[in-house]
């Protein structure tokens, strides 16, 4: 089990931690919102990892999609703002891989939300998505978004 959560369980734990005023010695206040965090992501549909490019850099984490959370969505996580793109890990909370079909339309549906809510925003740039298929690793679809 560990080893399928795997695809996702180490960053969310990083970004658990990564705000942690007393490193590796949280207070009580700091454990809660942890549980928190890694208790919403379980209860997610996907795990989104995002890691920016350009000068915001840095690595998001979050479940989605994510009612609870304001700008949870692809675009805002990933392009809005002084974002310039960058890449998605998506992967199934339960670490299962993506069957052929799936993964498709699973990354179709990922550019359909990013465009939409990037047209809801404002937003008149035009953006690339690149599906990247370095690994044999089914349970995460990654694509490279960037402005045109």
């Amino acid at each position: 089990m560990l080893d399928r959560l795997s695809v996702w369980l180490e960053a969310a734990i990083d970004s658990a931690f990564e705000d942690c005023s007393a490193g590796d010695n949280p207070t009580q206040e700091e454990r809660r919102e942890q549980e928190q965090f890694i208790g919403r992501l379980a209860r997610s549909q996907y795990v989104v990892k995002v890691e920016s490019a350009g000068r915001t850099g840095g690595t998001l984490v979050d479940g989605h999609p994510d009612e609870e959370v304001a700008y949870s969505d692809l675009y805002e996580m990933s392009a809005s703002g002084f974002s310039v793109g960058g890449t998605i890990f998506l992967c199934k909370t339960t670490g299962e891989p993506f069957s052929r079909r799936d993964s498709r339309t699973t990354f179709l549906g990922m550019q359909k939300e990013f465009r939409e809510n990037a047209r809801d925003d404002g937003e008149d740039e035009e953006w690339m998505f690149e599906r990247l298929e370095d690994s044999d690793d089914h349970r995460v679809i990654q694509v490279m978004v960037a402005q045109r």
